[in-house]
């Protein structure tokens, strides 16, 4: 019976949560939900301060932001750009919609999924960058007006080299009539030996935790797709 009485404790604190709050350097408050030792949901609670670029925590108190709340930024009419830490995972229903100031923004390659109309009304969002290898999931519905972003025809997407035809063919992502190569990308990989290679371009860049003999790959991975060394 004690050892049922601790099992039933230690699977409430598992499912606990909570909510909390953190301010920024730059005046920004933020409220989140605890789950773990993950921050879910994060959104300010003073958009009336933010200007120009805002940065969104990768910590706070000590927890890991993983998800932007739904209309979290909706209607922020300073806000001309966002930079998502790569901890996020997903974006919110409606997280930036109808921010008309945006101008860009880039998408980590942590995101795998952006609800529905996230950056819809951006009307000024003319460069948006998504490093993730896979595209993320999101639902498009033409019809019914539900579109990630609404600036498919002016705007430029930026996407890694290796995945350009899979955002071509990806639903939501295949509207964007300008798909183009992210500039001067690069990415690192770690090999089964603990070595981490920097390449970009098919070329090697750099060498880190290396102990002793190191051979050179002839091939090295971006997000799972194989890479040729020249």
């Amino acid at each position: 019976m004690r050892k049922i009485k601790l099992l039933i404790i230690l699977l409430c604190a598992v499912v606990q949560t909570w909510a909390d709050t953190w301010a920024d350097s730059n005046g920004i408050n933020w409220t989140f939900s605890v789950i773990g030792t993950n921050a879910t949901g994060i959104k300010p609670t003073n958009r009336n301060v933010i200007s120009s670029t805002v940065t969104i925590p990768s910590k706070v108190n000590g927890y890991t932001v993983t998800s932007i709340d739904d209309e979290a930024f909706r209607g922020c009419l300073g806000m001309t750009r966002v930079n998502i830490p790569e901890s996020v995972t997903r974006i919110g229903e409606e997280a930036f919609a109808s921010c008309t100031s945006m101008t860009s923004v880039t998408i980590p390659n942590s995101v795998t999924i952006i609800d529905d109309n996230a950056f819809y009304g951006c009307s000024e969002l003319n460069c948006i960058e998504c490093r993730a290898a896979t595209p993320p999931n999101g639902y498009v519905d033409v019809d019914a007006d539900e579109q990630m972003f609404s600036t498919y025809n002016t705007a430029t997407l930026l996407v890694p080299p290796a995945s350009i035809m899979e955002y071509r063919n990806a639903e939501g992502w295949s509207l964007f009539q300008n798909i183009e190569s992210i500039p001067y990308w690069h990415s690192y990989w770690t090999d089964e030996n603990g070595v981490i290679w920097g390449f970009y371009n098919h070329t090697i860049f750099s060498c880190s935790n290396a102990t002793g003999e190191v051979i050179i790959p002839t091939t090295v991975y971006d997000g799972g797709v194989s890479v040729g060394i020249s």
